[in-house]
């Protein structure tokens, strides 16, 4: 794993290698924790958030999604990458519509796993807040590529449906959040908008805008 994790932090490495490294890496970060705990121990998430911030369109989704695998992982791991400053470049993405889609695919699918959190866990709640999660979910609901949608459907939904959690401090916040952002009114555009033709994805902004929003 370390060396997987060099290839990608090296930066006098090929932009071919990096992302072979980077696959490589995203086939072990689906497996164990204990995957996952070596990656980040061998200093995947500074090579990541280099990669992120440099931009190379096939490096950069790549360690995307890499970065989504770890924000979907166990309270320590995300702990960690907001403790690296991932999530700041990544929350841009989806609201940066010059972006390439499949950039923005990805960084949502990160947002939308960390999500799942924000309510249980105080930090990633404050984190979420502070650092614009909701606020790129939203964004993202604007996007025309389906899968994108889909994901800020379910990033917002994960929030909606912990709010009842016990000891989620950070509900009120974050459901201000939603509302702020224009949650409400993004959800709505994809429901009646004449473009959407898959039923289930009206659905699911329906049954979204039955919470309390």
């Amino acid at each position: 794993m370390s060396r997987l994790v060099h290839l990608l932090a090296n930066p006098y490495s090929s932009t071919t290698i990096q992302r072979r490294a980077s696959q490589c890496i995203s086939y072990f970060l689906g497996g164990e924790d204990d995957a996952a705990d070596a990656a980040i121990d061998a200093g995947l998430l500074p090579a990541l958030l280099a990669l992120i911030e440099a931009k190379d369109q096939d490096v950069c989704r790549v360690a995307l999604y890499d970065a989504s695998g770890i924000a979907a992982g166990s309270q320590s791991q995300v702990h960690a990458f907001l403790d690296c400053g991932l999530l700041k470049p990544v929350v841009r993405i989806p609201m940066n519509h010059h972006s390439p889609t499949r950039w923005q695919r990805e960084a949502c699918r990160t947002v939308a796993n960390l999500s799942r959190e924000a309510l249980g866990d105080e930090k990633v709640g404050q984190a979420f807040m502070e650092g614009d999660g909701v606020a790129s979910l939203s964004a993202a609901l604007l996007i025309p590529d389906q899968k994108t949608k889909e994901l800020a459907v379910l990033g917002i939904t994960n929030l909606l449906e912990g709010q009842d959690s016990e000891g989620s401090q950070n509900r009120g916040s974050l459901l201000a959040a939603i509302r702020n952002s224009s949650g409400p009114q993004n959800l709505r555009a994809i429901r009646y908008s004449r473009e959407t033709e898959d039923h289930k994805l009206r659905e699911d902004c329906l049954n979204v805008l039955e919470f309390d929003l």
